[in-house]
């Protein structure tokens, strides 16, 4: 990160946390068997974890469970490509301020839904993807130890190396054994 990204990022956590303060939400534990809706943020503009992210949703829509996801797109161009997909909508930096705070109407309405799970399949330090997560009004919120992202409640760790596959595995492992 160049020192004019860092400023950004250090201006972004800052209006971030700003908002926390106002941001209240009801925390309670959900597992596979509780949750009967699960938001999902991820980095769509990398196909292992776009392709990923596709088979989990269809995994929790067989459990019964709702899922809305949000896809993080670095190329605006890409958009066009998403724009047919059910069940998921996309943003890209066109959607973001100068320090990548998302301004779009459906990121807001994603923010306010009062999601039982919200998961994060980023593993990665995305702000705009950051700023969702922790804005999120969601019941539970479930991220990789990985990022410098604080502000999840089960954080599961797992090391630099893992794929998508593999990571959303240990949800799946986790999420459905733990009561």
């Amino acid at each position: 990160m160049n020192l004019i990204q860092r400023i950004k990022y250090k201006i972004g956590i800052f209006f971030l946390n700003s908002k926390l303060k106002n941001n209240s939400r009801k925390k309670k534990f959900y597992n596979f068997s509780t949750a009967k809706n699960i938001g999902i943020v991820f980095n769509a503009s990398k196909q292992d974890i776009y392709k990923t992210t596709i088979e989990f949703i269809q995994y929790l829509t067989e459990k019964n469970i709702s899922v809305n996801a949000m896809g993080y797109v670095t190329n605006k161009e890409a958009l066009n490509y998403f724009q047919h997909k059910k069940k998921i909508n996309f943003f890209s930096l066109k959607n973001t301020n100068w320090f990548g705070k998302p301004k779009n109407i459906d990121i807001d309405d994603f923010i306010e839904k009062p999601f039982d799970i919200l998961i994060n399949l980023s593993r990665e330090d995305i702000y705009s993807l950051n700023y969702i997560n922790a804005l999120s009004i969601a019941r539970m919120k479930v991220a990789a130890e990985l990022t410098t992202n604080n502000y999840t409640d089960f954080r599961i760790k797992i090391n630099t190396n893992t794929t998508p596959k593999e990571f959303v595995c240990i949800i799946k492992q986790y999420l459905n054994t733990i009561k």
